[in-house]
């Protein structure tokens, strides 16, 4: 079974994966970076505040 890209988001995902050529893989890789940055971030804030 083929992964849908509307799947992984909206209307918006779908455009740009089929017009730039993207695959899945590449939404994911740029999701980790973004996951990773936000748990520095948070974890940082968090230790900040309490």
């Amino acid at each position: 079974m083929p992964l849908d890209p509307a799947d992984f988001g909206g209307s918006l995902n779908a455009l740009i994966m089929g017009t730039g050529g993207h695959s899945v893989v590449d939404f994911m890789r740029a999701g980790e970076f973004m996951s990773i940055l936000f748990l520095v971030v948070s974890l940082g804030l968090l230790n900040l505040l309490y």
